[in-house]
């Protein structure tokens, strides 16, 4: 059997990212920070430290998508006051405007990746996918947040 389930994942992954920078690119977001947004939005004054392990992404690559965010006035980054070396990230109204569009955007990719499936692929799928991500849960911690 040729199981080719990295050529699929990679070629599939490609095409969300692409389909999400599509959708967001009237707030100048894209598949690259929008999942900043949506954390920083859950978690108001989280550290980028915090934001790391909430979205599986190494530090360096964090402190270039927050400096970006910060440029394009989406976010406020401000010195914790209890913790005078640790700062504290904020949404500003644009990042909270884009926020929204996130959230009217997010159904509709969900709905395009298992377009044609039926409800129950859809749902094993998913099911699937969680399971993948439980088993390579360590080797994540080890190597994406190292």
């Amino acid at each position: 059997m040729n199981n080719q389930s990295e050529m699929l994942l990679s070629v599939i992954n490609r095409l969300v990212r692409n389909q999400i920078t599509h959708l967001l690119s009237s707030v100048d977001l894209s598949d690259n920070n929008f999942m900043l947004i949506v954390k920083i939005h859950d978690n108001p004054g989280l550290s980028q430290k915090m934001l790391v392990h909430q979205i599986y992404r190494n530090h360096s690559i964090i402190t270039k998508q927050l400096a970006k965010l910060k440029k394009l006035k989406f976010v406020d980054v401000v010195v914790n006051p209890k913790n005078k070396r640790e700062k504290q990230i904020f949404l500003t109204n644009k990042g909270e405007s884009a926020y929204l569009e996130i959230v009217r955007v997010s159904p509709i990719v969900n709905k395009w990746i298992v377009e044609g499936l039926t409800e129950n692929e859809a749902a094993q799928f998913t099911k699937l996918l969680k399971k993948i991500f439980e088993n390579k849960k360590d080797m994540i911690d080890r190597f994406l947040l190292d």
